[in-house]
C-alpha cells in the first residue's frame, strides 16, 4: 500500500508526473449463517443458509459424516456442528459455524388406563404426551373409534392409540382396561 509516482520522458525533454494510491484492503467479507428450519420426522433435510454482502465471496461447508460443499446453501440431514468459510473477492476469509439439532421425540410419554368393575361402567385412558401432539387416533373393542387424546370408555379390552408429535414422528401404544366382575366369596 501506499502512494506511487510514476513519470514520463519524452526524446524532447518533455516529462509528465502522475501518481497512484493503492489501498491494501484486509477487511473479512461478512458472514451470516442460518438454518430453514429444524431436522425432524416430518424435516428430513434442511438448508443451510450463507449470505455475504461481498458479491465475489465463495463459500466451503463441512459437517457431520464427512459433509463436504461449495454451495452457498447446502442441503443437511445430519445433526450436528457445520463448519463455513467464506472468501472474499479480496481473498480474506471469515468462519462460521451453526449446530443443527434434529427432533425425533416420540410423542408419547404413558399411558394411564384405569378398570371396570361391577360399580364402575366407565373408565378413563389418559394419554401422556413428550410433547405436542397433532394427531391422535385410538382404536378398540367392537369398532371403537376416537380422535381425542384422553378418553372414557366402557368396555374392557385393549385400546390402541397412533398419534403425531408436532415434530412429525408417529408413535403407537396399547392401554389395557381390565373388567372386573369377580363375586366376593361368601
Amino acid at each position: 500500500p501506499g502512494n506511487y509516482l510514476l513519470t514520463v520522458s519524452s526524446p524532447n525533454g518533455c516529462s509528465h508526473t502522475d501518481s497512484i494510491f493503492v489501498f491494501r484492503d484486509l477487511s473479512k467479507p461478512d458472514l451470516d449463517v442460518t438454518a430453514s428450519g429444524e431436522l425432524n420426522c416430518a424435516m428430513p433435510s434442511i438448508r443451510l443458509l450463507g449470505s455475504s454482502s461481498d458479491a465475489n465471496s465463495t463459500f466451503s461447508w463441512s459437517g457431520p459424516g464427512g459433509m463436504t460443499s461449495n454451495d452457498r446453501d447446502p442441503v443437511v440431514n445430519a445433526e450436528g456442528w457445520y463448519y463455513v468459510g467464506v472468501i472474499g473477492g479480496n481473498g480474506c476469509v471469515s468462519i462460521d459455524s451453526i449446530y443443527v439439532r434434529m427432533d425425533t421425540t416420540s410423542p408419547i410419554a404413558g399411558i394411564i388406563s384405569e378398570h371396570l368393575s361391577c360399580d364402575k361402567n366407565s373408565a378413563q385412558i389418559l394419554l401422556l404426551e413428550a410433547i405436542s401432539i397433532d394427531s391422535v387416533r385410538w382404536t378398540g373393542p367392537n369398532g371403537f373409534f376416537s380422535p381425542i387424546r384422553d378418553i372414557e370408555v366402557s368396555e374392557g379390552g385393549q385400546y390402541r392409540v397412533v398419534v403425531r408429535g408436532i415434530n412429525g414422528c408417529w408413535d403407537t401404544a396399547f392401554a389395557f382396561v381390565n373388567y372386573d366382575t369377580a363375586s366376593p366369596l361368601i
